[in-house]
C-alpha cells in the first residue's frame, strides 16, 4: 500500500475520532447546563446509562474505566458514575492531551 493511501486512511480515522469526541463534548455540555439549571437532578448512572448519555458503547465505558483517575463509585456490586465527575475528568484529560502533557 502506498504512503499516500496509508496517510489518507490515517487522516480519515483521526477525523472520525475527532468528530465523535466533539459530539460527546456537545452532549456533555448540554447535560451539564441542564443539571446546573436544576432541570435535571444528578443521580448515579449505571454503565449502560452512562454509555447512553455519552452516545457510546458500554465497551467504550469499560475501556475508559481502565484509565487512571476515571471516576467510578461502587454501590453494591455494580459501578455507578456521576456525569458531572465523568465530564470533568474527560475535559481535564482532553486539555492534558491537547497540551501534550503526560499521564
Amino acid at each position: 500500500m502506498s504512503d499516500s493511501v496509508v496517510d489518507a486512511i490515517a487522516a480519515a480515522v483521526e477525523q472520525r475520532h475527532a468528530d465523535r469526541f466533539e459530539r460527546i463534548n456537545e452532549r456533555l455540555a448540554a447535560i451539564e447546563r441542564a443539571i446546573a439549571a436544576g432541570a435535571m437532578p444528578e443521580r448515579p448512572l449505571s454503565r449502560a446509562k452512562l454509555a447512553e448519555a455519552l452516545d457510546c458503547s458500554e465497551r467504550q465505558i469499560d475501556h475508559l474505566r481502565q484509565a487512571p483517575g476515571f471516576p467510578a463509585h461502587r454501590l453494591g456490586e455494580a459501578p455507578r458514575f456521576f456525569l458531572s465527575e465523568v465530564s470533568a475528568w474527560m475535559r481535564a484529560r482532553s486539555a492534558r492531551d491537547a497540551g501534550g502533557g503526560g499521564p
